[in-house]
């Protein structure tokens, strides 16, 4: 059952075939639970494999320097947050480019809650985590959204080396800190092109 389930979930047209068949409920549950949870994160992945090809590669190869905001360790950390086996998100990933450094601006839970609320009138159905059935309460399943969100990060710092600055200082100081460490890599990159042209 488990290939061709995930056979099924291959396509959207069979997936809400199957979705919406006469399979017993526990078929559909399990369906509905696992495999449909990688198809739908397979997704997201698509949109990144296809900015990667237009936005990333091509202006590497040319020598430039690429700055991106959240990457692939956000998908990571909202994949496994969701349910979604570690090793499975970073195999769909894999095809990402290995950034020179990564920071993790961390915050207490609190903390960024109250920015990510602040920043939004209201919350979207999956952002919330809505979709996970956490708790019927938006602001309850978000907070338990986040915490796992937050709990993937910490565990990602040592398996990538994520640089960690400290997210509640002045935003000032995090920019110096930040601009320090970039400087230290742009200085080692223009060592390196300095002894290769030698």
């Amino acid at each position: 059952m488990w290939s061709k389930a995930r056979t099924a979930a291959a396509s959207p047209l069979s997936f809400n075939c199957f979705i919406n068949g006469s399979k017993p409920k526990a078929i559909r549950s399990s369906f509905q639970n696992g495999i449909r949870r990688r198809w739908l994160r397979t997704r997201p992945a698509t949109d990144f494999a296809d900015r990667t090809e237009r936005d990333i590669v091509p202006p590497l190869k040319a020598g430039a320097i690429v700055l991106a905001d959240r990457y692939i360790y956000t998908a990571f950390a909202r994949d496994v947050a969701r349910g979604c086996d570690r090793a499975w998100v970073r195999e769909v990933y894999r095809f990402a480019v290995k950034p020179t450094v990564a920071f993790f601006f961390r915050a207490p839970l609190d903390v960024a809650i109250d920015r990510i609320a602040s920043a939004r009138p209201t919350l979207k159905y999956y952002e919330a985590g809505m979709d996970m059935d956490w708790s019927d309460d938006e602001e309850e399943s978000f907070e338990i959204f986040q915490g796992k969100i937050l709990d993937e990060y910490d565990h990602m710092v040592s398996e990538f080396g994520l640089t960690v600055i400290d997210g509640t200082q002045a935003i000032r100081t995090q920019q110096r800190q930040m601009r320090e460490i970039v400087s230290r890599y742009l200085k080692e990159k223009l060592k390196e092109k300095v002894v290769l042209t030698k």
